[in-house]
């Protein structure tokens, strides 16, 4: 069995959440004409986020 461990971001995870959030863009091309709309205020986003401890992540510990 895996062992997941659920970890708080910081600033320094910005990179790997939108690395993330890219691996969606085939889908939300889908339902939106330009990508970089989607993509605008994601770093505030994010950063608001870090701030308020409302980010975290799962990683796998095996």
């Amino acid at each position: 069995m895996d062992n997941i461990i659920i970890q708080k971001l910081s600033f320094d995870d910005c990179e790997i959440w939108l690395n993330l959030a890219h691996e969606a863009d085939k889908i939300v091309q889908n339902l939106i004409e330009d990508l970089n709309i989607f993509y605008e205020g994601f770093d505030l986003y994010m950063n608001s986020k870090i701030q308020k401890n409302e980010a975290y992540m799962a990683i796998n510990d095996n």
